[in-house]
């Protein structure tokens, strides 16, 4: 039962307000998950790639992981830079508000920030660790050969290597 038209009036005004803060919150909780499913591809967009079922020539490992580490730089910074733009999108809306409201935004950009520098944290340990299986091998298995050096036997007990022991380093 309607009390007036003022009533009605005051209603349907608080309800677009209300539906007006509920786009806000709702535009807010999507920036969090986005930028938290930033944060996992950066942590998961590993530095190394490495092929366990080729054995590397000579140079081929340096240039192939160059190639892979340009094609990761490129990937993370443009990962990061959508980070960033969330944030400044998600600040638009607060900008104009007092300082109690500044005081929380500064508080949530150093929380975010942590979140992403954990993120890159982890990239760099599990690249370390996929390094590390290349190498050791997984604990169950032995490493499968990486590197190909040909082992060259000289008569008065010389041998060499090639690469050298200097060129692969």
């Amino acid at each position: 039962a309607s009390k007036g038209p003022t009533t009605d009036y005051f209603m349907n005004e608080c309800r677009g307000h209300a539906s007006k803060v509920q786009a806000i919150v709702d535009s807010y909780k999507h920036a969090n998950r986005s930028i938290q499913a930033l944060c996992k591809k950066i942590s998961e967009s590993l530095l190394v790639s490495i092929d366990s079922k080729r054995i590397y020539e000579n140079n081929e490992f340096e240039v192939e992981q160059q190639k892979h580490r340009a094609t990761m730089q490129n990937k993370l910074v443009q990962l990061h830079e959508e980070i960033i733009g969330i944030m400044r999108n998600t600040y638009e809306v607060f900008k104009n508000d007092g300082t109690d409201v500044q005081l929380h935004w500064h508080r949530y950009t150093e929380k975010t920030d942590k979140m992403v520098e954990e993120a890159f944290r982890l990239n760099i340990k599990r690249s370390l660790q996929e390094l590390s299986r290349a190498i050791h091998g997984d604990g169950k298995t032995a490493p499968n050969p990486l590197f190909k050096v040909k082992v060259v036997l000289h008569e008065k007990d010389r041998v060499d290597f090639s690469p050298t022991t200097k060129e692969a380093r």
